[in-house]
């Protein structure tokens, strides 16, 4: 239990960032002693655990990925560059590893989403609080963003952001729209708790709004079609879910900013120089962190960051770990179907006390420790999980987030969510989940069609 209260408190104190607030305690380097506590107390943890917590691919896969990070470094000949891509990238990495090791039952689930989610809360209401204090200075919670309009300035906009890693309006738009669906698992027979979640909802969407991204913008547009597609249809989803997105646009969801072809000619500039990029280290990549070195903006694109500083080598793992955890959280998703049709629709209610009885569909985030939920829940944790990757994949195609804290996060989650029904679920084995297709091949095809679709998008700028 140590080694789960260490990594709620690194989480906690990686997205909170108290030595921002108080600059006096980033002399005491919290966050790294905070973070050998921790792995020190699940390597401890470790010896007293089933050997399937650390089976999941995606721990070997992280692994290849820490390795072609350093490959990349060697490859440029800077040994000295893989000690800082090791310190630039093991803050998440760490995040993902203790969250997968230590979060083996459901109560350490629902304690880590709480807390991911009570760090939204707090940032984002310090947030509308400076937001709401706004005066035109610059402040730790308002980013004052400059609107020019042919190389002239034309005003500015104040856009929420956080501290630490979520201090750019995007990082924290992005955190706070893949926390969503998160929110959703507090839904359940209670009406408080009803009125809980449409409140922090309703929070969480005027927060993103307030940061004015227009990635997150996508990414909610995202979101919708795939909530939507299921329930009614391609072509009512599609409809719906553009006509919200015109809506945003006309409400001047991004402030101001331009969201067009002509607004976009930049960025696609910057993608034709990652692709010469690649095209000069396709295998080991440019080096780790080297992007801006070789122009004045980062790639504005999580996957061409990835290929061209890792090369095909490392953008494979990095990949991978996508594809294999929205494959699984499929199949999971899939079994917890078939094992509700098989048992008859007793076994879509949890076994817990009778004053606390909730509908199969519904969540058990804060429900009685002693609840042991059904496969009902476990689909619901999957079909959550697997709407918040998406929504970070569909924000990360504008924006360089190859490496950050909040994937590697729900990556953790992901993993700890197989360990959690290993040992709940009789008959579960995730080494037994059906893919339809082998993750590796899913992979290289996913690898294919993002340079290809890079490439089309370049080309049809340079022609157009």
């Amino acid at each position: 239990m140590i080694a789960l209260l260490l990594t709620v408190m690194y989480i906690a104190i990686t997205y909170l960032s108290p030595q921002e607030i108080m600059p006096d305690l980033a002399t005491y380097r919290p966050v790294l002693w905070l973070a050998v506590l921790a792995l020190v107390a699940s390597a401890f943890s470790l010896a007293t655990k089933s050997s399937h917590v650390l089976r999941a691919r995606q721990m070997y896969l992280l692994v290849g990925l820490i390795l072609a990070i350093l490959l990349s470094e060697f490859a440029q000949g800077w040994l000295g560059g893989a000690v800082f891509s090791m310190g630039k990238f093991l803050p998440a990495a760490v995040v993902f590893f203790l969250i997968s090791v230590n979060a083996t039952e459901w109560k350490h689930l629902r304690i880590v989403v709480v807390t991911v989610l009570a760090c939204a809360m707090i940032l984002l209401l310090q947030g509308l609080w400076a937001y709401g204090h706004y005066n035109g200075a610059e402040s730790l919670f308002v980013f004052r963003q400059n609107i020019f309009e042919h190389n002239r300035l034309i005003g500015t906009v104040p856009r929420v952001r956080a501290v630490g890693s979520l201090h750019d309006p995007n990082d924290f738009a992005q955190f706070l729209l893949v926390t969503l669906p998160l929110i959703g698992l507090l839904w359940n027979q209670s009406h408080i708790q009803r009125v809980a979640v449409i409140l922090l909802t309703a929070t969480g969407l005027t927060g993103i709004y307030l940061t004015h991204s227009r990635g997150a913008l996508v990414g909610i547009a995202v979101l919708l079609l795939v909530i939507l597609w299921r329930r009614f249809g391609r072509i009512s989803a599609t409809i719906t879910s553009l006509g919200i997105f015109l809506g945003a646009v006309a409400l001047n969801f991004a402030g101001g900013r331009a969201i067009s072809v002509d607004g976009g000619m930049d960025r696609l500039q910057i993608w034709s120089d990652g692709l010469e990029m690649f095209k000069h280290a396709p295998i080991f990549g440019t080096g780790f962190g080297q992007f801006s070195d070789y122009g004045t903006h980062t790639a504005h694109n999580s996957f061409l960051l990835c290929f061209a500083e890792l090369g095909l080598i490392g953008t494979f793992f990095w990949v991978a770990l996508l594809v294999t955890t929205i494959l699984e959280l499929n199949a999971i998703a899939k079994y917890a179907d078939s094992r509700l049709e098989n048992d008859g629709a007793d076994s879509s209610i949890e076994s817990q006390p009778r004053n606390l009885s909730i509908h199969g569909e519904a969540s058990v985030l804060v429900s009685s420790p002693i609840t042991t939920p059904g496969p009902a829940v476990a689909g619901r944790w999957a079909r959550a999980l697997r709407l918040s990757l998406i929504a970070f994949v569909a924000t990360a195609w504008f924006l360089s987030r190859s490496y950050t804290v909040t994937l590697y996060l729900l990556l953790g989650i992901a993993v700890a969510l197989q360990n959690v029904m290993f040992g709940s679920l009789p008959g579960f084995d995730r080494d037994k989940l059906s893919l339809r297709f082998h993750w590796s091949t899913v992979t290289a095809a996913v690898m294919i069609g993002v340079l290809v679709l890079l490439y089309v998008s370049v080309r049809a700028r340079v022609f157009g």
